[in-house]
This record gives structure tokens, C-alpha cells and sequence, in this order.
């Protein structure tokens, strides 16, 4: 097996990683009254989708102005306040009650006061990415704050958002932490960045929610994430074993040397690949926006190659397209790619095509049902699927938030996270952080190319494919 030389860097993103995060993690009036098996140990909680007519004690998010109404309970109350607007750098801004958002309030801790919670959300708000993070954000985050919020909040306090720019650069993720460490929030949720932005923050001791992480660390103490890159790479792995029939097939890995969801998902490919026994023939790495794949895949091709998992971005597109020239078809799989942004944009290049993601489809009933709730507050622009999952991070953490009670603080919110058991609420695989778990979940659907509008399609539940 002919494996290509790779010089790992220990970054956590490179440039495009934003946009595995917003784009394959992100993007790119139904109610759900309550999530389908999911509880938490203090308060079992609906979707957030169900809810009042669109204007209801109204919030704006950046902003906008946009109507928002009541969305359906979470746990035993809420925090309410609005999400962030202003400058490059942080931006902010408060919707209904505003108490003092900055001080330790009733229970002593930093961002909380008797009526609102302070919260950071760090992510590449500029830049090249800066259009997708905020569509992603507005139809996604947001909306999940406006809903809390227009119904009172969790235990009786509103939300306010400080969204942070770390420009998703390395020296952006440290001026990020600084910032969250000193603007008066109780915690950080991290969208896309640096690990460097939280293990600055896991040594502050600040609470952090991770949406996927790339190079968790061991010795992280206050940091939780929905998902880790293993599952990116282990699930490819079992499901060319159980469901592609690969067990006696030829396989190829292509991924991305200079992005880390691109070479930590073929690590993790490469060692579940090992352990359920696939022939894996060929590991081709590329870099982005490489003009050329012809030269690697000749090399893959000869090797006898029938299935190929990649790991990365938009690359997917010249891949199968300098496959189709040379000749050489092959089962295409892997993850970061399927995203609706990408699949549209191929359009039939990559029919057939299945890939991995941490959120459901257009065509699920939880995309109906999100997709009518933004319609009714006039929002239906900022619909995606990517934009759903991020909403399903706030509905994660609102579960955390429920646990911890009314007497708030940050020892006691990061146990409540142990109190969350499967807890799915249909916009992310079912989330479990009891017994200590960092990761929520190591489930991700199976989608496959394409649907007639060419969005993915699923294949079924969110899973790992081992059996």
C-alpha cells in the first residue's frame, strides 16, 4: 500500500476549516413538542420549535428587528436577552429585561445577574466565511435565543449574546479567549476556531461548548463538545464494512494535509479501517485549492482502488470530475463534504455520492418543522440544513443550562452537563454527556447524492454503522 508522506501540523484549523464547521457542521410554526427519547435527569424538554405566533414579545437578532415569537419549553424556564450586534470585534446587544449583564447577579457568577445569562459565541464572523457564519447564526443560534428569550428565558433569565470574531486565525483565537475571558460572559460557545481558542479557556477555567472538535485534549476540564473528528473518520469506516459491502473491496483514502479535519478524519478512518479489517490499498493527501487531482488518482487507480473515502471541502468536486476523465469511477464516501452548498453547486457531479454529516436533511420532518418556524418569523432566507444543527447546539446547551437550576454557577453548570442523556431533539443525532462524557454523540447520518433539488438525502438515523 502506497501511503503519501505527510508532515501533520498541530494546528487545529486551517483556512477552509471554518467551513467544515459552518458548512459540513453548520452549513452551509410545526411543532415538535418534545424531543422523540430524550430527557435530561432534571428536565425533560421540548424542541424549542413549538410555539406562539411569530411577533410574540418580540427580540431582534443583530439587530434586524425581525420578529421572533414564544418557542415550546426547555427544561423548567429560560433566559431571555438578545443576541449580539456591533463591531468587528465583539458585538452585542440585549432584548427584554436587562439586568446587569456583565456582573455576577444573584448567584455570585460572572455573566449572571436575577434576569439575564451572558454567553460568548466565537466564530470567523469576518472574512471569507463571514457571510456563511452569519446566515448560519441567524437562521440557526439566534433564532434559538430570540425563541428562549420570547418565552421568559430558562429559570427566569433571558440570554444575551456577545458574538466574538476570532477571524479564524491563530493569533484570532488567543485575542478571542482574552476577550471572552474578560467581557463579563459565564461561558463560550466555540463554532469554528483554534484549539488553541479552548485550551486557553479550559485553563481559565471558563466553560466551553464545542460544536465539533477537531484535537480534543485530554486534559481539558471545562470543555464540552456535541461531537469530536474520530466519529468523522471511524463511521466512513464501518459503514464501507456494513453497508457498502467493502469488507472484500479495494479501498483508497484522499483527504487534506493542510486542513486538520481533512488529516485527523483520516487517522481515524485508518484505525477503525484496521480494526473491522478493510483492504486499504492507497492514503493520497492534497492540499487546498489544488488545481490538478489526475496525478493522485492515477496512483489509486492502478492500485485497484473500488471505494475511496475523502476527507475535506469543495476538492470533492475536481475529485470525481478528474476521476470521470481519466476514466476512473469509484464509490465515493467520506465526510466534510456533504453539505447542501457543496452538492448544489456540482449539481449531477456527484450523483451517488455518500457522505457523513452531524444534521438531517431537507426532506426530515425536523427541517419541515424548522423551516415553517422561520417562515412564520419572516426568516425563511436564512433556512439550511446547517443552519438547523446550529439550533440544535442551542438546544443542547439550553438542556445543560435547565439542569443547572436557578442558582447558577459555573462548578454547577458544567456537573449539569452530566445530567443530559439522550437528549434528541431531531436537529442532531441524540446527545449524551452522562458519566463524564466530553463528546455528546458519535452518531452521524449517511446521506447520499442528491435529492432533485441537490441537497443530500438521507439514508435513515443517525448511527456508527458498526453493525
Amino acid at each position: 500500500m502506497r501511503r503519501a508522506a505527510h508532515h501533520r501540523p498541530r494546528r487545529a484549523f486551517a483556512r477552509g476549516a471554518g467551513a467544515v464547521v459552518l458548512a459540513a457542521v453548520l452549513v452551509a410554526g410545526c411543532s415538535v413538542d418534545t424531543p422523540r427519547n430524550g430527557y435530561t435527569d432534571l428536565a425533560s424538554g421540548g424542541s424549542g420549535l413549538d410555539g406562539g405566533p411569530a411577533g410574540s414579545d418580540a427580540t431582534t437578532v443583530d439587530g434586524a428587528g425581525s420578529p421572533t415569537g414564544p418557542g415550546g419549553t426547555a427544561g423548567t424556564g429560560g433566559t431571555s436577552g438578545s443576541s449580539a450586534t456591533g463591531g468587528p470585534r465583539s458585538q452585542s446587544s440585549r432584548a427584554g429585561g436587562g439586568g446587569n449583564a456583565g456582573g455576577g447577579g444573584s448567584t455570585g457568577a460572572v455573566g449572571v445577574s436575577d434576569s439575564t445569562i451572558r454567553i460568548t459565541v466565537s466564530a470567523p464572523f469576518s472574512g471569507y466565511l463571514g457571510v456563511i457564519v452569519n446566515r448560519a447564526y441567524d437562521g440557526g443560534f439566534g433564532v434559538w435565543v430570540d425563541d428562549v428569550n420570547a418565552r421568559g428565558g430558562i429559570h427566569g433569565r433571558r440570554i444575551q449574546v456577545v458574538k466574538v470574531d476570532n477571524q479564524l486565525t491563530a493569533d484570532g483565537a488567543i485575542a478571542a479567549c482574552k476577550e471572552a475571558k474578560s467581557n463579563g460572559t459565564f461561558m463560550v460557545v466555540q463554532v469554528a476556531g483554534y484549539a488553541a481558542e479552548g485550551t486557553c479557556l479550559d485553563q481559565a477555567a471558563v466553560p466551553s461548548l464545542v460544536y465539533v472538535a477537531d484535537q480534543p485534549k485530554a486534559t481539558w476540564k471545562h470543555v464540552r463538545y456535541i461531537q469530536d473528528v474520530d466519529a468523522w473518520g471511524a463511521n466512513p469506516a464501518s459503514y464501507i464494512k456494513t453497508k457498502m459491502g467493502g469488507g472484500g473491496k479495494k479501498v483508497a483514502v484522499v483527504y487534506l494535509t493542510d486542513l486538520s479535519y481533512g488529516y485527523e478524519g483520516k487517522d481515524a478512518f485508518l484505525q477503525r479501517a484496521k480494526e473491522v479489517g478493510l483492504n486499504v490499498v492507497a492514503v493520497e493527501g492534497i492540499v487546498q485549492n489544488q488545481g490538478s487531482f489526475v496525478a493522485e488518482l492515477q496512483r489509486i487507480q492502478r492500485a485497484g482502488a473500488e471505494i475511496v473515502a475523502f476527507f475535506g471541502l469543495t476538492e470533492i468536486l475536481g475529485l470525481v470530475r478528474d476521476g470521470r476523465a481519466i476514466g476512473f469511477t469509484p464509490q465515493w464516501t467520506g465526510t466534510g463534504f456533504a453539505i447542501d452548498e457543496i452538492s448544489t453547486a456540482g449539481r449531477d457531479l456527484l450523483d451517488g455520492v455518500v457522505g457523513m454529516r452531524v444534521f438531517p436533511t431537507t426532506e426530515s420532518p425536523t427541517y419541515a418543522a424548522y423551516r415553517a418556524r422561520l417562515d412564520q418569523r419572516g426568516r425563511g432566507g436564512n433556512a439550511s440544513t446547517g443552519g438547523m444543527g446550529f439550533f440544535g447546539v442551542g438546544l443542547a446547551l439550553e438542556q445543560a443550562f435547565a439542569a443547572a437550576g436557578r442558582n447558577l454557577t459555573r462548578p454547577g453548570f458544567e456537573a449539569a452537563f452530566d445530567l443530559v442523556r439522550n437528549y434528541d431533539s431531531g436537529m442532531l443525532p441524540a446527545i449524551s454527556w452522562a458519566g463524564g462524557r466530553p463528546t455528546g454523540t458519535d452518531a452521524t447520518f449517511a446521506v447520499v447524492c442528491c435529492n432533485p433539488d441537490y441537497t443530500w438525502k438521507g439514508t435513515g438515523p443517525a448511527g456508527t454503522f458498526r453493525e
